[in-house]
Formats: structure tokens, C-alpha cells, sequence
């Protein structure tokens, strides 16, 4: 059996970082390692992880998650490279589960599954519908072109040489891009389960965010042959609000319809955030 290294970049997660944890430490198939780099927090989140057993790398200066997950997997051993985030929860089967679609799937670059609704108030639903539509527990297994780093392993030599770039957002799906580009594949196998927890708080919160994640959509699709690079060539197409048709097609036969029915007036608004990140990313790209 391969070793599994588990890489958790961390920010103030305190109210969080605890369950992630402990879902770790009673896995059915336990963990070789687990790593939490903490991005210098103030909120005990390093001693939180040191109670639990984790090996903690600490930055006393900022760092991003992207650079915190390159620190992580370059202290990370051989075998698989997991990661997850701090405000997630991994099923108790997860490592055995990721152990197992790299057995079926000897191919595969990378595995991730299924990211699940463990949201607590209005901000954290609308990350949830608005972020993780292609992530949702009902989706079929097979190859994707990327899978957020909050639910995803690689092989430990198919990862080396590629690090993450240094942001908060987008920096997976970059890092992703890179292994497609070397040949390397990824698969979804939604037997593989995390319960996303955000500790987002308030619709401003929400919304700059989806700003955020606008910004984000734009650096990798300069860079590679991605889905979507038609809104960047022709940038007003993103007034006609696509995404949300996008989101529609693919709650129609799930139990998150009705949700996304009644927040979709605060989804639309969301949406206005991520094109105005769009569109300011797309002129410093261009500049």
C-alpha cells in the first residue's frame, strides 16, 4: 500500500481545523502524514494542529494558499500527495477511496470525488451552488480537466517540478492546466467525499469573493487551452450571465433545484461580482 501524505494549507481556521482533523486521524486506511502548513495565524490554528499529531510547517509572514500547498508537498513524501482544506471534512473512508481509484484507474495523474454541502448560513449555500456545481455527489466518475484542491491526490511523481503559483484563488486550476499539459490526466470518482464547512460569514463576504474568483478565472485560460476562454476573447458575452444557465443544467434533477431557484436573485448579483473581477484581471493581463 502506498504512503499517503496529507497536505492542508491553514489561516485562522480554528473554528474548523479541529473536525478536518479528527476525520483524518480515524480514516479506515489512517494517513502516513499529515502536514498542515500554517499561513501565519493568530488564532491558535498551528497548536490546534500540533494537539492532533500534525507535522506543522509555520510562516510567521503571509503566504497564500498556492505557496502554502508547494511548501506542504515539497516536505510531503512519496507514494500519494493528498490535499484538502482546512474547512473540510473528508468522509471516513477517504483515503481508502483515493487509495482505490488509483488502483482502478492506473493512469490517472490525480483522482478527487465529490464535494459536499456542510454549509451553515446563506453566504456559505451560495459559495456552495455558485463554486461547486461540478463537484456535486451526483456527478458520474471520469476524466475532468481540473478538481479544487479542497478534495484531490496526485501521484507522488507525476506532481514533480510543478508548483503551485503564489494566490489565493485559481491556483489549482493553473496547477492542473500544467499536469494536462505534460500528459498527465485527472479523475473524478465521486466515492471520493469531503463535506465542504466555510467559515464565511455575511453576503459581502460572499460577494467579494465571487470577485475574487473572476479574477481568478482569467490567469489559467491565458495560459492554456481551457473551457472558456470564448469570454475572454469576447468579454460581453459574460452580460447574458451564462453561468447561471450553466448552474441551472446542472441542479435540474438534484435536490439543490429549489435552493438555487430561491437564492438565485443573490446568485445573479454574485455573478455581477465575478465579471467585474473578470474584466479587471482580464486589463492587467492585457497591460
Amino acid at each position: 500500500m502506498k504512503a499517503v501524505s496529507v497536505i492542508i494549507p491553514c489561516h485562522n481556521a480554528r473554528g474548523t481545523l479541529g473536525a478536518c482533523l479528527e476525520a483524518l486521524r480515524t480514516q479506515t486506511v489512517k494517513p502516513s502524514e499529515v502536514i498542515v502548513v500554517d499561513d501565519a495565524s493568530t488564532d491558535g490554528s498551528g497548536e490546534i494542529a500540533a494537539r492532533f499529531g500534525a507535522v506543522v510547517i509555520r510562516s510567521d509572514e503571509p503566504l497564500s494558499a498556492g505557496r502554502a500547498r508547494t511548501i506542504g508537498k515539497a516536505r510531503g513524501g512519496g507514494g500519494i500527495i493528498a490535499f484538502t482544506d482546512a474547512d473540510a471534512v473528508p468522509q471516513a473512508n477517504w483515503v481508502e477511496k483515493v487509495l482505490s481509484a488509483f488502483e482502478r484507474y492506473p493512469e490517472a495523474s490525480g483522482v478527487g470525488g465529490a464535494i459536499l454541502d456542510g454549509s451553515r448560513g446563506i453566504a456559505g449555500r451560495l459559495e456552495y451552488l455558485s463554486n461547486f456545481s461540478e463537484y456535486i455527489g451526483s456527478r458520474k466518475p471520469g476524466q475532468v480537466s481540473t478538481i479544487p484542491t479542497i478534495n484531490v491526490a496526485y501521484r507522488y511523481e507525476a506532481i514533480q517540478g510543478i508548483d503551485f503559483i503564489p494566490t489565493t484563488a485559481g491556483e489549482d486550476t493553473t496547477f492542473n492546466a500544467e499536469i494536462g499539459s505534460r500528459g498527465g490526466c485527472l479523475i473524478f470518482d465521486p466515492s471520493i467525499r469531503v463535506t465542504h464547512i466555510p467559515s464565511r460569514r455575511g453576503l459581502l463576504s460572499f460577494f467579494r469573493n465571487q470577485y475574487r474568483c473572476g479574477r481568478a478565472f482569467v490567469y489559467p485560460r491565458m495560459r492554456y487551452p481551457l473551457r472558456g476562454q470564448v469570454f475572454l476573447r469576447y468579454p460581453l458575452l459574460l452580460l447574458c450571465m451564462p453561468r447561471l444557465m450553466v448552474l441551472l443544467a446542472r441542479y435540474l434533477f438534484t435536490e439543490h433545484l429549489i435552493s438555487f431557484i430561491v437564492l438565485l436573485p443573490l446568485l445573479a448579483a454574485g455573478e455581477v461580482c465575478r465579471t467585474a473581477g473578470v474584466l479587471h484581471q482580464r486589463r492587467v493581463e492585457k497591460s
